[in-house]
């Protein structure tokens, strides 16, 4: 199976899953690989929890298509899905429970749980433009909490889901990281990469090889921000490549 598994602490004797995929990508393929992997851990737990903070992005509502079939193709199985709800937002809203699921993409009846995420208090919170700080926030809170993380991402292609998931991996109490991607794309990925410009090519290079923003820096000798420049070039002019076959 196209993916790769990190083992990297025992879970809870309920076992927690939540999903994360990379918003830029829609690929047929990967519906089949989710189900598949969480069959397999469904197959192997008598009782699971599907942890979500909103239901908008495709693969989030792959993964909640996957829980639901499952609840009706194993009904003696305890499957849950339980919705995050972010406090900070309700509050700055005015939003009641049902209206909040509602705008955070939930289908009607299918939340088995409600699960309210801390309130958090920081710079992020203090500033309505850093909102996405602050989503992220709630995010890394969520995974921290799960035994499962299954991931829907290129580890060749740089964007905020990867760093999230090196969020996930590195924290002593991570549980199991699941990535899911097709074979056939990470390697266009890297065909992709050696079109670009020559120095949009090398920083996202080096970048994927481990070396820091620092380092790319030194190397062409800029500024910090110029480095992250070129591999944010880089990544936009690859992620249009993709759409357009």
């Amino acid at each position: 199976m196209p993916q790769d598994r990190n083992n990297l602490s025992k879970g809870q004797e309920m076992k927690k899953i939540c999903f994360l995929g990379d918003r830029g990508l829609e690929e047929n393929g990967i519906l089949e690989l989710l189900y598949q992997e969480v069959t397999e851990v469904v197959r192997n737990e008598d009782e699971i929890e599907f942890w979500f903070h909103t239901c908008h992005d495709v693969f989030t509502q792959q993964a909640v298509h996957c829980s639901l079939k499952l609840s009706k193709e194993q009904p003696q199985k305890r499957l849950t899905i339980v919705a995050v709800l972010d406090p900070w937002e309700m509050d700055k809203k005015k939003r009641s429970t049902d209206e909040t699921l509602r705008l955070d993409g939930f289908p009607k009846d299918i939340v088995g749980r409600v699960e309210y995420a801390p309130l958090f208090q920081g710079k992020c919170e203090e500033d309505e433009n850093r909102f996405v700080q602050h989503f992220h926030k709630v995010k890394r809170w969520l995974y921290r909490q799960c035994d499962d993380v299954m991931a829907y991402y290129y580890d060749n292609l740089p964007g905020s889901v990867f760093r999230l998931v090196q969020t996930a991996t590195f924290r002593k109490s991570a549980g199991t990281l699941c990535h899911l991607y097709l074979p056939d794309t990470r390697e266009r990925i890297d065909l992709l990469i050696e079109r670009l410009p020559e120095r949009e090519r090398i920083a996202l290079a080096a970048l994927n090889s481990g070396r820091s923003f620092r380092d790319i820096a030194a190397e062409f000798g800029v500024s910090y921000n110029r480095a992250q420049q070129y591999v944010s070039k880089a990544e936009v002019r690859i992620r249009r490549w993709l759409r357009q076959n």
